[in-house]
């Protein structure tokens, strides 16, 4: 493996570094943010995965992550070792396109700020990318530490992970004579041998294959059909199809390629904006002619990003550093914080069902375990959850609490369809009965 870790390079990756922090920290998060988070958090507190809460989603980054909250538990860490990830990724990205990394990093930045959820996907981003630079460099263990990093990506999202590993695997075949095929095998097998000996010992596989894999049936239902980020990613697909073809089908490029489907099967503008990353390096890297000035780009990009973002920051009605548990570098503005605390204060005295978006934030500002009940999106209690949550639901006996803003949003689809729909009609029967009312909710007891 050749490249120079020089002053320059050092400090690109320094300024990268803060660059992304700064990007995260004054960036509103996405609801998977905060799931993503609370998977780590459930974990640094000695939870199981898919045991004692649900996730989709093979485990490592979770695992990856908890491994800092026992430093500070706090989603601030999170933001840390994701900036951290992402301006280390730099290092191959500039080693294999030059200059053009300043467009590559442009892009990535904005899409940061914007919509790019702090989650698997920033690990997955980071392996990804070192995978196809150590794939085409002459570091002499690469055939094992490429066969691992592979494997690594199956553990980081199973179904994106699999297509790139499998990739790899067909141009083992390929290249058999080229490589040490059992090198390879046996760095693909460690990290999968080491999983299934940590869910057999946590008796937790079947719950695994039901949550990771029987779930998609369920999951899959939220796409919306033909929309426009289908037809972008179609259109995308194509030129990357095409662009590889005209280079001579560069194995590289193919694995990158194959991580297209992470788009599958939420066509939304959060894996749009991944797929572009990709596709720009891609391109980038097969092109031999120099556009523009791509420092220049990236200085005009960054200055009129800087100034909209503090004019907007100052402007806000919102705080960076509040005194929330967990989440004190959460954008919050008084009433939401006020409102936070009523919220803690109540399901600290209450034994509750808590059906929110937000219920899992409020479980951890609260020291409070997560549970199955606190992720309700479809798919994400296993194959035909929805039936399986309300029988463990009245098979508890505990109350509801009922977020009612978003209860008439979702019974309008105003705010899409991927909460447990069956849950809101069942609340319309006499098998519940309202106690109580504060803040945003409605108290149900069963009886």
């Amino acid at each position: 493996m050749k490249f120079i870790i020089d002053k320059k390079t050092i400090l690109r990756t320094m300024f990268f570094f803060v660059l992304f922090l700064i990007m995260f920290m004054i960036s509103d998060r996405t609801y998977d943010t905060f799931w993503s988070y609370g998977f780590s958090y459930g974990i640094s507190r000695g939870e199981i995965p898919y045991n004692d809460f649900n996730m989709i989603v093979t485990p490592l980054a979770p695992i990856f992550y908890s491994l800092f909250l026992h430093i500070f538990n706090d989603i601030g860490t999170m933001y840390i070792v994701s900036s951290l990830l992402l301006s280390l990724a730099t290092i191959p990205i500039f080693s294999m396109i030059k200059e053009k990394g300043y467009l590559i990093i442009s892009i990535m930045s904005v899409f940061v700020s914007l919509i790019f959820p702090l989650s698997y996907n920033t690990l997955f981003t980071f392996l990804l990318i070192w995978l196809v630079y150590i794939e085409q460099s002459k570091y002499k263990h690469k055939d094992i530490l490429t066969g691992v990093i592979a494997s690594l990506l199956i553990l980081t999202k199973q179904s994106t992970g699999v297509f790139v590993a499998l990739t790899y695997f067909i141009f083992i075949i390929i290249d058999r004579k080229k490589v040490n095929v059992l090198k390879r095998l046996i760095g693909m097998l460690i990290p999968q041998v080491i999983f299934l000996i940590y869910l057999l010992v946590n008796k937790s596989l079947y719950n695994f294959f039901d949550l990771c894999l029987f779930s998609l049936f369920d999951f899959s239902k939220n796409t919306n059909g033909l929309n426009i980020y289908v037809l972008l990613f179609l259109v995308f697909s194509v030129i990357t199809f095409l662009n590889i073809k005209k280079n001579n089908n560069n194995k590289i490029d193919w694995y990158l390629f194959a991580s297209y489907t992470m788009f599958i099967p939420l066509f939304d503008p959060n894996h749009l904006c991944w797929i572009t990353v990709i596709m720009l390096i891609i391109l980038l890297k097969n092109s031999k002619k120099e556009i523009f000035n791509y420092k220049m780009f990236f200085g005009i990009v960054y200055t009129l990003m800087f100034i909209i973002f503090f004019i907007a920051y100052g402007t806000y009605d919102k705080t960076l550093f509040n005194d929330l548990n967990h989440f004190r570098f959460l954008l919050v503005d008084k009433e939401s914080l006020y409102n936070y605390k009523l919220i803690k204060d109540y399901i600290k005295k209450n034994d509750v069902v808590i059906y929110s978006k937000e219920s899992s934030l409020y479980r951890i500002f609260s020291d409070q375990d997560i549970t199955y009940f606190d992720l309700l999106n479809k798919g994400n209690w296993g194959y035909h959850g929805e039936k399986r949550f309300l029988k463990e639901f009245y098979d508890s006996n505990k109350k509801l609490m009922l977020d009612v803003p978003m209860y008439y949003k979702t019974k309008k689809k105003t705010r899409g369809d991927q909460y447990m729909d069956k849950i809101l009609n069942d609340l319309d029967t006499e098998k519940l009965k309202k106690v109580d009312e504060f803040s945003r909710f409605y108290i149900y007891e069963q009886g």
